[in-house]
This record gives structure tokens, sequence and C-alpha cells, in this order.
């Protein structure tokens, strides 16, 4: 059974908890640790494809702006109608099952930070957002924010993009607040 993409992401959420909360012991481990450089240790810069249509390009950052927004309200119809029917990275009845329990029990938000259309044809895209997510602990009132890299494959279904995969790769730094 394939995994959904937001299974991947609360698993990489709670890994950076886990990350937080040993923080203050691995303090001193990591003050021994020789230093790696800055720009060594950060992702590529995101390169845009050439050649795509204006309209196809605004029409592939509506979606992802649609699809968080859908997300951040919890509205998990809208949010499904940005989903392929034939996803290939999830199952639909699965995913709409898991979203709409992550509505009802976590409080998530998604903040994009960076979005681009990096391969493009006519009926195909991938598109890498830089994305950070902030989860709520309402026991202690703090929040986590977890950067990461979605990278989305969207296929044009009877003249509309919809995310047909999703995959989430996580970033080194985690903040608390």
């Amino acid at each position: 059974m394939k995994k959904n993409w937001c299974g991947i992401l609360v698993f990489m959420l709670l890994i950076s908890i886990l990350q937080a909360c040993g923080k203050e012991d691995n303090n001193k481990q990591e003050a021994e640790l020789p230093k790696q450089k800055e720009e060594e240790m950060q992702a590529p810069a995101l390169k845009e494809v050439e050649h795509i249509p204006a309209e196809e390009k605004a029409a592939l950052l509506a979606v992802m702006e649609q699809q968080a927004a859908a997300f951040n309200k919890r509205d998990l119809e809208a949010y499904m109608t940005l989903i392929s029917k034939e996803p290939s990275s999830f199952d639909y009845d699965e995913e709409k099952a898991y979203i709409k329990t992550v509505f009802e029990t976590m409080d998530i938000k998604l903040e994009p930070v960076e979005t681009v259309v990096t391969a493009f044809k006519a009926t195909e895209a991938t598109i890498v957002t830089k994305m950070n997510t902030i989860i709520k602990d309402h026991a202690s009132g703090k929040e986590l924010t977890t950067p990461s890299r979605q990278v989305n494959t969207l296929a044009k279904e009877e003249g509309q993009w919809r995310i047909k995969a999703v995959f989430a790769i996580g970033e080194q730094d985690s903040t608390n607040s």
C-alpha cells in the first residue's frame, strides 16, 4: 500500500519534534563536531523550467496556492477538488480519509515560501514548493515550524490541472516558538 504524502509529512514532523526535544542535550555534542560551511548544508536553489506558457504557469501556481489555502481553512471538499481521481503516489479515498482526520485532530498550517515550476509538458508538470509546516501544541501553546520541500506532479485532467503525486523532503532546520 502506498503511503500518502501527508503520512510522510506527519512522520517528518514527529521526527522534528523528537529532534527539538533532544536539542538541548545535543548542544554540547554539536559544539565538538566540525562545522560544515553553511552553503554546503543548504539545498540547491530551485531552477524554473524555460519555455512555459504564461497562462499554464499561472494555472499551475494557482493550484498550489489553492491547495495551501484549502488545507489551512480545513476545507476538505475544496482540497480534494485539486487532487487527481487517479493519483500515482497515493490512493484517492485513503488521502481523503487521512486529510479529514488531520483536519479533525491536528492544528497544522502550510506556509508556502517559494513555488517553482521545474518541469513542464502539455499534460504534466512538476512543481517544487519550499514549505514551512507549522504545528501548534494546544497544551503548551508552542509552535514548531518545520521546513521542507514538497515535490508535486500535476496532470491535466478534463482541462484542469490536478495533483497526481506528492513527495515531501525534509530540510535540516526546525524552529520552536
